[in-house]
């Protein structure tokens, strides 16, 4: 995707009886496959998962399971992502949210206004992410979750790696 405002979507899944549930992506999903994104705005989507078992939710602007994910001068903010469930209810990825096996990086981007943790990837993969903004997710508290591999980025609360530094942003529209 270049040049593109992904907006205003939701994937909401679940019902009343006691099945388990998983939501992925609000704004964008994909399962496997080399996603690009170039100079866009992710912003404004739900990723929602409700029922009677468990209930899981990824993603609440970009969820990818498995493969890779480029983002360069883009901006994911204010996307929400939650669950509830009878059993038990997980959500991760306010942002963005990457599978295991992700590779990819993330560039000169600004990650800002989720509800959950700006970044989430699990399992091995530690996604590479550079001079980028990581602020006033989760309501002030974690911006990232999960192996990252972060270098010259301003991240709300600060964290471990080159050149990175914790400066509130000044964001104009």
């Amino acid at each position: 995707l270049r040049n593109c405002t992904v907006r205003d979507n939701v994937c909401q899944v679940g019902t009343g009886i006691s099945n388990d549930h998983t939501a992925e992506g609000g704004g964008f999903y994909s399962g496997s496959g080399s996603e690009t994104f170039l100079n866009c705005s992710i912003f404004h989507n739900t990723d929602y998962s409700f029922g009677g078992g468990h209930t899981y939710a990824y993603g609440g602007g970009i969820n990818v399971s498995s493969g890779s994910l480029w983002i360069t001068n883009s901006v994911i903010g204010s996307n929400l992502v939650y669950s509830t469930g009878g059993y038990a209810a997980t959500s991760d990825g306010g942002g963005i949210n990457t599978g295991s096996s992700v590779t990819g990086a993330v560039v000169n981007c600004s990650i800002a206004y989720n509800n959950l943790d700006g970044l989430s990837s699990s399992g091995n993969a530690a996604l590479p992410v550079m001079n980028t903004i990581l602020y006033f997710n989760a309501n002030n508290g974690t911006q990232i979750l999960g192996p990252t591999n972060v270098t010259y980025c301003d991240v709300l609360g600060g964290f471990s790696g080159v050149g990175n530094i914790n400066n509130n942003p000044f964001f104009l529209e």
